[in-house]
C-alpha cells in the first residue's frame, strides 16, 4: 500500500470521528439540556466578576460559566461545546507534535477530546474542569516549546505553575507539576534531578504558602483541588472516565518522551503504518463507545430532559421523557403532572403516568428537598398559589444564585403580588446577563408604568387566584380548598382536589366535590365515571342516578370478568391487564393502592 493512501487515511479518519462526535454532542449530550439542569450564573458586573477573583480555580469557573451561556440554545450550544472539544484536540496534538511529531499523535488528541465529550453527557459534571484542561495544555506546550533548557526551564515552569494554581486550583498544578517531572528527563542526569527537586518543592509549598497568608479556603482544598464542592443532589460524583481524561494529559506527555527516545528503533514502512493506523482508529472508536457506556446514565438525562421540555412548554417531549424512563422517578412524575395540565389535560392523562407515589404525586413539597424548588416554584404558581411560588423560587436562587429561570418567575411573582421595585430589581439583574433579553424588554414596561398591568390577563388571572398570605396549611387538601375558596372557577385546583381524593381512594368526598363536575367540565371524564363504578362495587351501593355512559360501563365490567378470571392471583391479574387497562383509575384503585414501594414495570416484550 503505498504511502499516498496511508496520508489519506489520516485525513478521512479523523474527520469521520469529528462528524460522529459533533453528532453525539447534538443528540446524545444536548447542551441545551446541561445549561438547564445547571443553571450557570453569569452577570456583566464588577461585583459578580469579584467573587470569582477571592479563590484559587474561581477565574476557570467563571469562564466556564461564560461558556455555558451559549448552551441556552440548541444550534451555539452544540456548536460552542464541539469547538471546545476541537479546540482540545488541537491543543493536545500540537503539545505531543513538539515532544515527537507523528501521524499517530492524533489519535492520542482525539481520544482526550472523546473524554471530555462523554464526561459532559452528565449534566452535573463541573464544565471548568474541561476549561481547567484546555489551560493545562495550553501551558505545557508553552513550556515545551520555550523552556526546554534548564535555566528557562525553571523560569517558564514557575511562572505557569502559579497561573495555573489560580486560575484552575492545586490539583490542576499537580497535573502539570507531574507532566513537567517527565520532561525534565530530557536533561542530563545531574540537572533532570535538581529540577525536578525544584519542580516537588514548588508544587508542595505554593498551595501551602497560599493557604496561610493570602486564600482563605478550606484545608481539605490545599492540595487536589479539582473543582467546587456542591451540597448532595448537585454534586458531581467522579467515575473512572473522570481520572482518566485527566491522567491523559501526563500520559500523553509520557508517550511523547517514550517515543522520542525509542524513535530509531522502530521503523514502520507503508504496509505496516497504514495497517497500525487502521487498528488505532478501531482502538479509538471501541474505547469511545466503551467510555460512554460505561458512564451514561440514561434515567438521568430523561429526567432533566423531562424537566426542560415541562419549563419550555413542550408537552408532548416532557411526557415522553418521563413515560420512557426505565426506573420511577418522582421529579419525572411532577414534571408529567404539571406538563399535561398546562396542556389541559390534567385528569384525562393523570394515569397515563404510572403514579406509585399516590397522593404525593399531586404536590412536589410533600417533603422539604431542595432539589423540587425549581419545580415546587412551577407547580405552585400554575396553581394561583402565589405566595408558596415565591417561596420555593427564593428557596431555589439559595443554591443557584442568579438563576435565569428563578429571575424570570420572581418577576411575574413580584408584578402579580405588587411589588414592582423588588420586579425591577430583578429585571435590572437580568439585563446584567447575556441571555434573553425579550423577556426584558416584555416586562420592563410594567415597572415603568404600573398601569399596563391591566391589559396583562396572567397577572390579572393569578391575582384573583392567590389567597392572602398567612400561614401555611400543612395539608394540600386544605390548600386546594382555600384556593377554591378564593376562586371557585380555579379549575386546576379542582382537578388536583378530585385527584387526591381518588388517589387516596376518599370516595365519599370525591363523591361530594363531584356534584360541582359541571362547572368544570363540559364533557363526561372518564375517570370519573370510572371511580363511581368502583365505589359502586367496593361499598356496594347503588350508583343509578349518576350518569355513566355504556361504554364506560362495558369496560368496568369487562375489567371485573378478567380479574375473577384469576382467582384471586393478583401478580397474574395485573400483569394480563396493564397493557389493557395500565392506564385506568380501575387499574390504580385495583393494583396500586395503597402505594407500591418497589413495583415491577411491565415491559412491552412482557405483554
Amino acid at each position: 500500500m503505498d504511502k499516498n493512501s496511508s496520508n489519506q487515511l489520516f485525513k478521512i479518519l479523523p474527520a469521520v470521528y469529528i462528524v460522529i462526535a459533533l453528532v453525539y454532542v447534538i443528540i446524545i449530550i444536548q447542551p441545551s439540556l446541561y445549561f438547564h439542569h445547571t443553571q450557570p450564573p453569569f452577570l456583566l458586573s464588577k461585583d459578580f466578576f469579584s467573587n470569582y477573583l477571592k479563590y484559587p480555580g474561581g477565574l476557570s469557573e467563571l469562564i466556564a460559566n461564560f461558556i455555558m451561556q451559549f448552551f441556552y440554545l440548541k444550534i451555539s450550544g452544540s456548536i460552542i461545546l464541539m469547538s471546545v472539544a476541537i479546540l482540545i484536540m488541537i491543543s493536545a496534538r500540537a503539545l505531543l507534535n513538539v515532544i515527537y511529531k507523528s501521524r499517530f499523535n492524533i489519535i492520542w488528541a482525539l481520544a482526550i477530546m472523546s473524554f471530555a465529550l462523554i464526561l459532559t453527557s452528565n449534566y452535573k459534571f463541573p464544565f471548568s474542569i474541561i476549561i481547567s484542561a484546555e489551560a493545562v495544555l495550553l501551558v505545557l506546550l508553552f513550556l515545551v516549546k520555550f523552556g526546554m533548557k534548564p535555566i528557562y526551564f525553571v523560569l517558564i515552569y514557575s511562572l505557569s505553575a502559579s497561573f495555573l494554581y489560580y486560575f484552575s486550583g492545586s490539583g490542576y498544578m499537580f497535573i502539570f507539576s507531574a507532566s513537567a517531572l517527565v520532561l525534565t528527563t530530557k536533561f542530563h542526569f545531574r540537572k533532570s534531578l535538581i529540577t525536578a527537586a525544584f519542580i516537588i518543592t514548588f508544587s508542595y509549598l505554593t498551595p501551602q504558602f497560599a493557604w496561610n497568608f493570602i486564600f482563605p479556603i478550606p484545608p481539605n482544598q490545599k492540595y487536589f483541588y479539582l473543582f467546587a464542592p456542591k451540597l448532595d443532589f448537585m454534586a458531581y460524583t467522579e467515575s473512572a472516565i473522570f481520572y482518566v481524561f485527566l491522567l491523559s494529559i501526563i500520559i500523553l506527555v509520557i508517550w511523547g518522551r517514550l517515543a522520542c527516545t525509542f524513535q530509531n528503533k522502530f521503523k514502520l514502512n507503508d504496509v505496516s503504518e497504514k495497517q497500525l493506523s487502521i487498528l488505532a482508529f478501531l482502538l479509538l472508536f471501541s474505547a469511545s463507545f466503551y467510555s460512554h457506556n460505561y458512564s451514561y446514565q440514561s434515567d438521568a438525562k430523561k429526567m432533566v430532559a423531562s424537566d426542560y421540555y415541562c419549563y419550555t412548554n413542550n408537552v408532548e417531549k416532557t411526557t415522553q421523557a418521563a413515560r420512557n424512563m426505565k426506573n420511577y422517578n418522582f421529579m419525572a412524575n411532577m414534571n408529567y403532572n404539571i406538563a399535561i395540565n398546562r396542556a389541559g389535560k390534567l385528569t384525562e392523562d393523570f394515569f397515563k403516568f404510572f403514579q406509585i407515589s399516590g397522593t404525593d404525586a399531586v404536590h412536589p413539597d410533600n417533603q422539604f428537598f431542595s432539589e423540587v424548588s425549581f419545580i415546587s416554584a412551577d407547580f405552585y404558581y400554575d396553581l394561583g398559589y402565589i405566595s408558596e411560588a415565591r417561596h420555593w423560587a427564593y428557596e431555589s436562587l439559595v443554591f443557584y444564585p442568579f438563576s435565569i429561570r428563578t429571575l424570570q418567575i420572581l418577576v411575574k411573582i413580584h408584578l402579580i403580588t405588587g411589588e414592582y421595585k423588588a420586579a425591577e430589581e430583578y429585571l435590572n439583574i437580568l439585563k446584567q446577563g447575556v441571555l434573553d433579553r425579550d423577556f426584558v424588554k416584555k416586562y420592563l414596561p410594567y415597572v415603568k408604568d404600573t398601569s399596563l398591568i391591566s391589559s396583562n390577563r396572567e397577572i390579572l388571572e393569578k391575582r384573583s387566584s392567590s389567597p392572602a398570605e398567612h400561614e401555611l396549611n400543612p395539608f394540600i387538601e386544605e390548600r386546594f380548598k382555600e384556593l377554591l375558596g378564593v376562586n371557585p372557577k380555579n379549575k386546576t385546583a379542582y382537578e388536583y382536589l378530585m385527584l387526591y381524593y381518588l388517589l387516596d381512594a376518599q370516595l365519599a368526598n370525591f363523591l361530594e366535590l363531584y356534584e360541582k363536575v359541571g362547572d368544570y367540565f363540559s364533557k363526561p371524564v372518564a375517570i370519573y365515571e370510572e371511580a363511581l363504578l368502583m365505589y359502586g362495587a367496593v361499598f356496594q351501593v347503588s350508583i343509578t342516578e349518576y350518569d355513566i355512559r355504556p361504554e364506560t360501563r362495558a369496560r368496568f365490567d369487562d375489567f371485573i370478568q378478567k380479574i375473577n378470571q384469576f382467582k384471586g392471583d393478583q401478580r397474574g391479574a395485573r400483569n394480563f391487564l396493564y397493557k389493557e387497562y395500565g392506564q385506568s383509575y380501575m387499574y390504580y384503585l385495583q393494583f396500586l393502592y395503597p402505594r407500591i414501594l418497589k413495583p415491577e414495570i411491565i415491559k412491552k416484550d412482557d405483554w
